[in-house]
């Protein structure tokens, strides 16, 4: 099982919203309520993320000069993560309280002043700019985080890959604000070490037992759908990506002809061969007697295995 360091949240909430999936029987009058798990990212950064990661970087600053000496890299790894998830708690909630948070315990106060996002930018910049650095230059004897990095497994060419590619990902949003700094950032960027596969990217593995079996991580559980005017546009266009994102329903030619067989349906029902279907975004739609069948109507049959 793989699971992103986001986590699911946007797949609840916003995703509905922009019309890529719906709930398996489609939107529903309240799917805009801000509601649940929508905004967990602010409350994980403040609750365990920044503090657990804060604590790693002072623990130590608490060690001999050799120590620290040795402990660059993990200062360095821990920043990226640092910057990662206060990245990814920003874009949603905009300015952050970040230069001042999570001292209260090592004598800093306990109502930390509010950072803009460009202020936030330009540290989170800063900061990957300096943990590539101590990566690269690689001084010696650097004590590894080995198997207790979730990640990369103490690979630290792995780590300053990933946070180039975060580095790439805050250029854009630099856009329309500041040009030049984005252009800055690119060719820095490209100048540098780039992801060359999959295995280069940041992602937690688990095993099925862990957060990937059941609840919203869970596909299978078929707790969501493509929304209708995403997979009709994707159907239409031939886009390749539709294999990618959706799964086709079970209406293959051979099942069908086994349900007629069993007499589920009838005799004149004929296999479509389009057979990537969304659900209805508008709630209206979703309620409409004349779509509503289509989610309530189940039609269950035994396959050549003697399965339903």
């Amino acid at each position: 099982e793989r699971n992103s360091l986001v986590g699911s949240e946007m797949c609840i909430r916003d995703r509905p919203w922009m019309q890529y999936f719906t709930p398996v029987n489609g939107n529903s009058k309240t799917y805009m309520s801000d509601v649940g798990n929508f905004n967990q990212r602010r409350g994980y950064f403040y609750g365990r993320v920044g503090n657990v990661l804060t604590d790693v970087i002072e623990i130590i600053k608490k060690q001999s000069e050799a120590e620290q000496a040795n402990r660059q890299q993990q200062v360095a790894i821990t920043k990226i993560l640092m910057t990662y998830y206060a990245f990814y708690a920003t874009d949603i909630n905009g300015s952050l309280p970040y230069s001042e948070a999570f001292r209260a315990r090592y004598g800093g106060t306990i109502t930390p002043k509010y950072d803009t996002q460009e202020e936030l930018f330009n540290t989170f910049d800063a900061d990957l700019k300096a943990a590539i650095a101590t990566l690269k230059a690689n001084p010696a004897g650097q004590v590894s985080f080995g198997n207790a990095d979730l990640y990369y497994k103490g690979d630290v060419a792995k780590w300053a890959k990933a946070a180039n590619a975060l580095r790439l990902r805050l250029a854009m949003r630099w856009g329309k604000r500041n040009p030049s700094k984005q252009q800055e950032i690119v060719n820095e960027v490209l100048a540098g070490d780039l992801f060359t596969g999959n295995e280069d990217n940041l992602e937690f593995i688990t095993s099925s037992s862990h957060a990937g079996a059941g609840g919203n991580w869970d596909p299978s559980g078929a707790l969501f759908k493509g929304s209708k005017s995403l997979v009709d546009f994707m159907n239409k266009t031939a886009d390749p990506r539709i294999r990618i994102f959706f799964q086709k329903n079970a209406f293959s030619q051979e099942n069908v002809d086994l349900a007629k067989t069993q007499g589920i349906l009838p005799a004149t029902a004929v296999a479509s061969t389009q057979r990537y279907i969304g659900g209805f975004a508008s709630p209206d739609a979703a309620v409409d007697p004349a779509n509503a069948k289509f989610y309530n109507n189940n039609r269950i049959f035994r396959n050549a295995n003697g399965t339903n």
